[in-house]
C-alpha cells in the first residue's frame, strides 16, 4: 500500500481532514489547519490511524473483527498498535513509505 493510498482508505472510512479548526496533535503542539496539513501532520493524527483502521478491519476499542496482520503472529490489535509500530519504524531509520508497504 502506498501513503496516497492509505490516506484515500481513511478518507473512504470517514476521516476528514478538511474544513475543521486549529489542529493540535497528541502532544499540545499546533500543527495548522487541516486544510493545510501536511502528509506527516495527517500521519502524527490518531484519527487518520483510527479511520485507516476502520477501512481495513483492524479491532477497534476491543471489538473483535475477522482480519488480522499476520506480521504481529496473527494476535489481534487495534489501531493504536499500528501507529506505535508506525512510530517504532521511523524510529529504527526506516521510512514511511517502507511501513506502509507492509500494510495490507
Amino acid at each position: 500500500m502506498t501513503i496516497e493510498n492509505a490516506i484515500k482508505k481513511a478518507i473512504k472510512a470517514g476521516y476528514i481532514y478538511e474544513n475543521r479548526e486549529d489542529f493540535v496533535n497528541q502532544f499540545g503542539v499546533y500543527v495548522g489547519r487541516f486544510k493545510e496539513k501536511s502528509i506527516a501532520a495527517i500521519l502524527l493524527d490518531p484519527q487518520f490511524w483510527l479511520y485507516l483502521g476502520r477501512n481495513l478491519d483492524w479491532i477497534e476499542d476491543g471489538a473483535i473483527v475477522t482480519k488480522k496482520w499476520k506480521n504481529f503472529g496473527g494476535a489481534p490489535i487495534d489501531y493504536k498498535t499500528y501507529q506505535h509500530r508506525f512510530i517504532d519504524h521511523l524510529i529504527k531509520g526506516k521510512t514511511v513509505e517502507s511501513y506502509f508497504k507492509i500494510l495490507k
